[in-house]
């Protein structure tokens, strides 16, 4: 029998009114939620059948969950009253008909039951992510076609303004945005409407009632409130023992002069009181001033950072009258109310075409349930009889996760409740500390006004907490409690962590024997400290940068990764590590990699870096993918050939498909066709040309030698044949069932590695053709057609998760992904990685409440100036997203059960420590607001937060920094076990470890696992000695049929050593250093391609006119989703613009003015083998070479080559270094070129970046 706290016992017996729970993370709300639901299926005197209540659930995982476990206690009751036959009966309600459903299912079940009221056809559609990306993009690609033919000016303008010379792509993108923004209101066009208006302030009455200068003001109080708060810090100092005293009569009118800034009520008022000197001159020293310098350091910090933040917020904010700024709105109406009518637009067409295909999105789901439920007027809403049904019938609205409800579901619930009756009877579970899906347009906000406003007493508007945590330990909630309480405040997270939002220990854990020692449960905290680079010591604005440079001192990503694995091996260590209690076991024992997770705030990129290096120290782990289905080998296979099954007559698909396991040519076969080929007579090769290779394949399989490779491609082509055959006459998914089976490949890829995954891809193209034959096409070409623009349009459906047999395996999630769940060690890494403030740094920014957020553009002068309202609305959604962080780390803290390691990596750790350590008030029980609104990683929230803590002292005095023993919270009763790591210390302890394991080894004491894969070795070292053989024309069948110039350029020039990380820690580090030097050709890789593909983007010309218009146009770029952060962090502004301003690019701007300038020009031409090897036994071969050319452009003599370059070289052997890599390259794109054009190629450059100049080739 369950023991119920008493606030629970509550939740479960309240009855007749709207409750409000605020269920704190594991106080196992689920569990109550269940209960409740029980208890009224099963009350004596007023039972409610199970069918009579709507149970909202957020996920359909959650609702098959409480479904099934809802069954199986009505089944239990029933078993215990077998003579109930009406409990037997609310077992079957529950499985089959009650409504415990997400709000989709519950709309689509109204939509089901009402199509006719609203003229909607009952064989409707839910149409797929990727069908509905295409949708859109044809909609809006037609409708933009209409208004460039329609050619109103104030279109023109508008598109003048926000296009781009390469095409739509940037304004296609703000009507998107806009019109997915407006769905999250009950009535999108009327808002859409609204924010057309918001432009109009007339005057400066007008313009102190909008909601975002009410913002603006209040945000604004806030941060003088927090310089005020640093200025008595400052004071105290100054005042106290051996403090500068000479400062405290000028900083003491400092003070004063920013307190009285906080009276004013109005924008005019406070901008006017700005205009107003704050700061005095500083105090010089006198020789007769004795205090501590440390001391005067620190408070000309804190009073330097109050100066800075000071600066910025008048500059920025408080620069222009209220004149000023109602000039700039009426500057910007105009657009703000062509992109009103351009989103509008769009929407109704979209509509339009999604009713002619019956399809419906999820969010046409609720917007139509609610036209079904909601009579909407101009004078307010009425329910409809549909609603007025719903009502009477559900005793009870129940909802789950109410934190991340939005207005739709909000207008939608409530219009089926009785609370207009005077009977209120929803109720509402979640915890707003957790509200995490801001991407998904939550609004914990809905929340918070019920939290506010309903009350702990017994009323119709019941609030009841639930703040005991049944799944963690006292040290980590102790822990968790100690940061919250400085940190989640109502100005950011929401909602104060006061002592009502606070954990409290409910979970029993066994006490460890004796014998096993001391249990240590202290939250740890492994600061990776890593060099500063030297750009980092020249200026601020380099500590904002995250990215790291791998060829000065390797990945910051790859380095936490190792610290990571470092401290996983020391978790489940079998002599020292962590005891965990297993409850199944009924026991202690020590941790496995199953009890750990590994939570990211971001999975992409970060993952695969952790899998790799816990995989090298012998660490199994696993991620789900959330991206690259698309490219898995597999899954490029089964669509190569579906493509040769639309049309053979395609050469690299069937390239590829030949090489293929279950045909089995080589490399060498396919030139080996090609040959025989070209040995044909001309006349009877002109009359096959225009089949390709596949004409090719042909004659040999007909003509050529009796061979095995005859045999093969003869076969090969009856399969093909026949699967064309079949393609006629069957359904595209049992087109591809019959393709992998009887090829065999879903059984070939089994067997490789990752097999399991392999196989669950293949499963799920299967799936997705099955799902592609509902849509409104049909056929093989229209669904390569189809995959090719989901890869176009960046819709990724991620590979295949796979966990079968892995359940000794460390798992690596996102930490949106670990919501809901608990693990027994949590590792939460990353947290030195930058905050994405990508929304924030759009073009045009989008605010739910405040509308749009613009720039004022003159289209013909071609000036573009910033204004307050969008700086504003950049504001107001910077500190959104700082809560949401903020809540996203309390999601991440609170899965921990047992025990809970923080890991961070940033560069000249120290420096940034001192730095946190200034603007800190250690004597404080919370962060200023300055502080936790400057943040920029979870890092700036921590350091700060753990100053204050008497086991940071030790930190602090090897820093050199002033404890502050007498603090509010040095005593507190959580406890931290804090450790700052360098890369050398990493590295000493992985060299130290293989030393050990080849010390086993040696003395035998190897692992079980080891000992058996030398015994494979020596196996296979026999067998090789026994079979092998040696092929007589080796040097012949190692040239590729294929290869690519880079390959080329590799094989003339000896690679060079990449520059180490570190300086070379031992002679025996070698695994360490491979793999350093793998990461560093990775990211260099990464890093060329970056500034490939931005170059490719850049308008040239635009650069060369406007100095200062790279930065904003990698802004927009980023915004479009056309390059990532990654992308933009790799490049750099100033070698654009060096590029921009030299001859050779202005040449280019030339060239494309005449259409004269080529980018990213592909090539293929034939080489002889002997030319790539010198060593090949034939002259008869021909190889494929192929690649990209950057740049090429046509002058009146000539052709003009020119590759960009990346490599950081020496500025004085700098060219002959890039010359003797990359002369090779040069040439064999001239040749391609001359062969292509029938043209000269006069002039090859290499553009280096790293020089700032041309190299001539």
């Amino acid at each position: 029998m369950v023991q119920w706290t008493r606030e629970q016992q509550k939740i479960i017996d309240l009855r007749n009114r709207n409750i409000l729970v605020a269920a704190a993370a594991g106080s196992g709300k689920t569990a109550v939620l269940v209960e409740r639901i029980l208890s009224m299926v099963c009350d004596k005197k007023n039972p409610v059948d199970i069918d009579r209540l709507l149970v909202v659930t957020f996920t359909k995982a959650a609702a098959a969950e409480m479904r099934e476990r809802i069954a199986a206690a009505l089944e239990q009751k029933a078993a215990e009253h077998p003579e109930d036959s009406r409990l037997a009966r609310q077992k079957l309600l529950a499985e089959h008909t009650a409504q415990i459903t997400t709000i989709d299912s519950f709309c689509m079940y109204v939509l089901r039951n009402h199509f006719q009221e609203i003229g909607l056809d009952p064989s409707f559609r839910v149409a797929d992510e990727g069908e509905l990306a295409l949708l859109k993009a044809d909609v809006l690609e037609e409708y933009l076609e209409e208004q460039y033919e329609i050619a109103a000016e104030e279109f023109q303008e508008f598109a003048d303004c926000y296009s781009s010379v390469k095409g739509d792509g940037a304004l296609s993108s703000l009507i998107l945005d806009f019109y997915e923004l407006s769905q999250s209101y009950p009535w999108p066009l009327e808002w859409i409407e609204r924010c057309g208006k918001a432009y109009q302030a007339a005057d400066a009455a007008g313009l102190e009632q909008e909601p975002w200068i009410k913002f603006l003001l209040e945000n604004t109080r806030e941060l003088l409130r927090g310089y005020v708060q640093v200025y008595d810090r400052i004071l105290q100092i100054c005042g106290g023992e051996n403090g500068p005293a000479l400062y405290l009569e000028k900083f003491s009118l400092e003070r004063e002069r920013l307190n009285a800034l906080l009276l004013p009520d109005s924008y005019q008022t406070l901008q006017r009181a700005m205009e107003n000197k704050i700061f005095e001159v500083k105090p010089r020293k006198k020789k007769t001033d004795i205090f501590d310098e440390k001391l005067a350091e620190t408070v000309s910090s804190l009073r330097d950072s109050v100066r800075k933040g000071y600066k910025d917020l008048r500059e920025k904010y408080f620069s222009l009258s209220a004149e000023e700024v109602i000039e700039q709105l009426a500057g910007c109406s105009g657009a703000v109310q062509e992109l009103c009518r351009l989103t509008s637009g769009f929407s109704e067409q979209y509509i339009a075409r999604k009713r002619r295909k019956n399809l419906l999105d999820f969010s046409d789901l609720e917007h139509l349930a609610l036209q079904v439920l909601v009579d909407h007027r101009d004078e307010g809403d009425l329910p409809t009889p549909a609603a007025e049904e719903y009502s009477r019938y559900f005793e009870e609205i129940m909802i789950d996760e109410y934190q991340d409800s939005n207005q739709v579901q909000e207008a939608l619930l409530n219009s089926i409740s009785r609370e207009r009756r005077g009977r209120p009877n929803v109720f509402m579970v979640g915890d707003v500390k957790q509200s995490i899906y801001k991407f998904r347009l939550a609004r914990p906000e809905l929340f918070m006004e019920k939290y506010e406003g309903y009350s702990e007493e017994d009323s119709l508007y019941q609030k009841v907490e639930l703040r005991r945590n049944f799944r963690s330990r006292k040290e980590v909630l102790e822990g968790v409690n100690f940061l919250f309480y400085q940190m989640m405040q109502p100005v950011l997270g929401g909602v104060a962590y006061t002592e009502e939002a606070a954990l409290y220990p409910g979970a029993q854990f066994e006490t460890l024997p004796e014998e096993k020692g001391e249990e240590d449960c202290r939250v740890e905290m492994r600061l990776l400290d890593a060099p500063a680079r030297e750009q980092d010591r020249t200026g601020e604005k380099a500590e904002e940068q995250w990215d790291s440079d791998p060829e000065q001192e390797g990945d910051i990503r790859e380095w936490e990764a190792r610290l990571v694995a470092e401290e996983i091996l020391r978790l489940t260590d079998e002599q020292t590590g962590k005891w965990i209690w297993d409850k199944e076991e009924g026991r202690y024992r020590r941790a496995r990699y199953g009890d750990i997770v590994v939570l990211l705030r971001t999975v992409s990129g970060w993952a695969e870096t952790f899998v790799d290096v816990l995989g090298g120290e012998g660490i199994p782990a696993y991620a789900e993918s959330q991206q690259g289905f698309f490219d898995a080998p597999e899954v490029q296979m089964a669509l190569n050939l579906l493509r040769l099954i639309d049309n053979p007559m395609q050469d690299i698909p069937l390239a590829a498909v030949l090489k293929a396991p279950f045909v089995g040519c080589s490399s060498a076969d396919l030139a080996e066709i090609s040959a025989y080929f070209r040995s044909m007579p001309e006349d009877y090769r002109n009359v096959r040309q225009g089949m390709g290779f596949y004409g090719a394949v042909k004659l040999y399989s007909e003509q050529g030698k009796e061979n095995l490779l005859s045999s093969k491609l003869s076969g090969f082509l009856v399969l093909l044949d026949r699967f064309r055959e079949k393609a006629a006459c069957l359904p595209l998914h049992e087109l591809l069932q019959l393709v992998l089976e009887e090829t065999g490949y879903q059984r070939i890829v089994s067997a490789m590695p990752m097999g399991s995954r392999r196989r669950a891809n293949l499963e799920m193209l299967e799936v997705r053709a099955e799902n592609y034959e509902k849509t409104s096409y049909r056929g093989v070409f229209h669904f390569i057609r189809y995959v090719e623009r989901l890869q176009k349009y960046e819709v990724d459906y991620g590979e295949a998760p796979v966990l079968e047999g892995q359940e000794n395996t460390v798992r690596l999630m996102s930490i949106h992904k670990s919501k809901g769940l608990e693990f027994p060690v949590v590792i939460a890494a990353g947290l030195g990685k930058q905050f994405n403030q990508q929304d924030a740094r759009q073009r045009v920014v989008f605010h739910p409440d405040l509308g749009i957020g613009l720039d004022l553009i003159d289209g013909r002068l071609r000036t573009r100036r910033t204004t307050l309202v969008k700086r504003v609305f950049q504001k107001k959604l910077l500190t959104e997203s700082l809560g949401e962080e903020l809540r996203v780390l309390y999601v991440a803290l609170t899965r921990a059960k047992e025990y809970l390691i923080l890991t961070g990596g940033e560069r000249d750790a120290g420096h940034k420590m001192r730095k946190r350590a200034a603007g800190t008030d250690r004597s404080g029980i919370r962060l200023s607001y300055p502080e936790l609104a400057g943040a920029r990683c979870y890092l700036d929230w921590l350091i700060p937060a753990l100053y204050r803590h008497r086991d940071f002292a030790p930190v602090l005095e090897r820093l050199e920094l002033p404890g502050e023993a007498g603090g509010a919270l040095y005593g507190d009763p959580s406890s931290f076990d804090l450790e700052i790591a360098d890369m050398q210390g990493i590295a000493a302890e992985e060299q130290k470890r293989r030393e050990k394991k080849a010390a086993d080894f040696r003395e035998g004491r190897a692992p079980a696992g080891q000992q058996e894969a030398e015994r494979v070795r020596e196996l296979v070292l026999a067998a090789e000695s026994q079979f092998g053989c040696r092929y007589s024309w080796e040097q012949s069948g190692k040239i590729p049929v294929t290869m690519s110039v880079s390959e080329l350029k590799r094989q003339a020039v000896e690679q060079e050593e990449i520059f180490s990380l570190i300086p070379r820690i031992t002679e025996g580090d070698r695994g360490s250093g491979r793999r350093e030097k793998a990461a560093s050709a990775e990211h260099a890789a990464r890093r060329g391609i970056a500034w490939h593909h931005v170059l490719e983007l850049l308008d040239l010309e635009q650069v060369r006119i406007h100095p200062d218009w790279v930065r904003e146009e990698l802004e927009r770029l980023v915004g479009t989703g056309s390059i990532t952060e990654e992308e933009r962090n790799m490049v750099s502004p100033e070698q654009i613009q060096k590029f921009a301003d030299s001859p050779l690019c202005a040449r280019m701007v030339l060239a494309a003015k005449q259409g004269k300038l080529h980018r990213e020009e592909q090539f293929v031409i034939g080489v002889p083998a002997a030319q790539i090897s010198p060593e090949a036994q034939t002259e008869d071969g021909l190889v494929m070479v192929q690649g990209v050319i950057d740049v090429w452009l046509e002058e009146e003599d000539g052709l003009v080559i020119v590759d960009y370059k990346t490599d950081r070289v020496p500025l004085k052997s700098g060219e002959s270094i890039l010359l003797s890599r990359y002369q090779t390259q040069l040439d064999y794109y001239a040749q391609a070129l001359s062969m292509a054009r029938g043209q000269q190629v006069k002039e090859k450059y290499l553009y280096s970046f790293s020089l700032g100049k041309a190299v001539k080739g």
